[in-house]
């Protein structure tokens, strides 16, 4: 006589075997792990709202470039400190294949027309609007979000956007 319950799925050698009385099947599924890019994306908006400094690189206060490498910083990917070092990394990205994670590059007044002054982070991309989000550190409002293209601002300083993260594989 073949026993029933666990006693046969223990004899049979199922999956089933593997658990202990107190487990079910479903703590034996892992939880999916957020991708590097939306782990960047989600501990970057933790600074919303910070001050901007010049020369400053966190966490009570950020540069543009020191933003974005404390954000890299803390996944354990070490960016240069200037925007315009960060600008030399990477592989270059056309504007229209922008992902979460991609760092985008205008030029400032700082920096003249033309050279790489200001860095920010996508966020999000919206592709009906071929639009993204990106996040930065702005004079004017600190650690804060911006559209691009803006039609203003910074739609006529673009520069250029490059992967620093290969965003197809997901990091634990």
């Amino acid at each position: 006589m073949m026993p029933s319950g666990v006693d046969a799925a223990i004899e049979r050698n199922d999956s089933y075997a593997n658990l202990t009385d107190t487990s079910t099947l479903a703590d034996s599924i892992a939880e999916p792990q957020p991708s590097l890019a939306k782990r960047l994306s989600d501990f970057a908006s933790q600074f919303l709202g910070r001050k901007y400094v010049f020369g400053a690189t966190g966490p009570k206060s950020f540069d543009c470039s020191g933003f974005t490498s404390y954000i890299f910083g803390s996944e354990g990917i070490k960016l240069p400190r200037t925007s315009r070092m960060q600008y030399l990394e990477g592989e270059s990205i056309e504007s229209g294949d922008l992902q979460v994670g991609d760092l985008i590059f205008f030029s400032s007044p700082r920096s003249g027309s033309g050279r790489v002054g200001h860095v920010g982070m996508v966020v999000s991309v919206d592709e009906d609007s071929n639009s993204v989000t990106f996040i930065h550190a702005s004079q004017t409002k600190g650690i804060s979000y911006q559209t691009f293209p803006d039609g203003g601002y910074f739609s006529k300083r673009y520069i250029g956007a490059k992967r620093v993260i290969d965003a197809s594989v997901p990091c634990a």
